[in-house]
């Protein structure tokens, strides 16, 4: 490849680049109500007018809707970013910048509504626990809290553990949940799930395995069965990785830069089954989405 092309390639997909950042931008202003400055606004409106992306932000998009596509971006670029020096190219979940860890966290607060809206209403019997008096939820890889933070405020009876190895996220997840108020129904500690010591405490156990090492994930397998109520439930999120489509290829890359394993759906049923679970299930999911599978204790 000559200099000439290699300096036309960098340069076109720059301007794809910032304007995945104008939109964040734009995103951002309606998310916090902070509006962007009108110089800086008219520069950005340009570049979006360009690229075809205004006309995805005349639609009536809420603050919460916006907040939640904003924080998908940053995770993206934040990813994308690390990839850039040698130091942060690594083959597990390594961030320190608090606003990575945040942004990243704060996505998660899309998966709770889903949860709470589309899964967990097709899991037998789970809505009545969730419900109920002493409803119970362990979160793995609990990271900054606000997966659990959200489905605390969803579930008003629900009390939340959360589980991490890492430090950093620990300490925001604790302040997180301190600025909540909500230190009395959710908790947090540093352990490892493959270290998980409760028995027949949980409702829900969720067990993201593409962030997990591949030899931690049976013995925490094991532990998360363990530790469900009898008829409870595991969900576990993991890539689509199968195929040469776009979205396989991503998730490939996403899975080595995570940390998890480079498994297919068909792999992980059969390792939940080994492990004792029943009524294994693949949860819908939208197309180029990781995957969810569902497995009763």
């Amino acid at each position: 490849m000559s200099m000439t092309t290699l300096r036309e390639l960098i340069t076109k997909h720059t301007l794809s680049v910032t304007g995945l950042a104008c939109l964040g931008a734009r995103l951002d202003a309606i998310a916090s109500g902070r509006p962007l400055d009108p110089a800086l606004d008219a520069r950005v409106t340009e570049l979006l007018d360009l690229l075809g992306m205004s006309s995805v932000l005349t639609g009536d998009i809420t603050p919460q809707d916006a907040g939640q596509f904003v924080n998908e971006i940053r995770q993206v670029m934040s990813c994308d970013e690390s990839l850039l020096y040698a130091e942060s190219r690594t083959t597990s979940w390594l961030h320190h910048d608090p606003r990575v860890l945040q942004s990243a966290g704060d996505f998660s607060r899309g998966f709770a509504r889903a949860l709470t809206k589309i899964f967990i209403p097709q899991l037998d019997g789970l809505q009545a626990r969730f419900a109920a008096d002493g409803a119970a939820f362990l979160d793995v890889g609990v990271g900054v809290a606000s997966l659990s933070l959200e489905l605390a405020s969803l579930w008003p009876k629900l009390r939340i553990t959360g589980l991490d190895v890492w430090a950093p996220s620990l300490a925001l997840a604790r302040a997180n949940i301190a600025a909540a108020g909500l230190g009395d129904r959710v908790s947090v500690r540093e352990q490892a799930a493959e270290a998980l010591d409760d028995t027949a405490a949980y409702d829900l156990v969720w067990l993201p395995i593409i962030f997990m090492p591949e030899k931690a994930i049976a013995p925490a397998l094991e532990r998360a069965r363990r530790a469900l109520k009898p008829g409870g439930w595991l969900v576990t999120g993991l890539a689509n990785i199968e195929g040469n489509e776009p979205s396989a290829v991503f998730w490939r890359l996403r899975t080595t830069m995570f940390g998890g394993p480079m498994w297919t759906l068909g792999q992980v049923q059969s390792l939940l089954a080994d492990r004792g679970f029943t009524d294994i299930r693949v949860l819908p999911t939208p197309p180029g989405a990781p995957a969810l599978l569902a497995a009763r204790a």
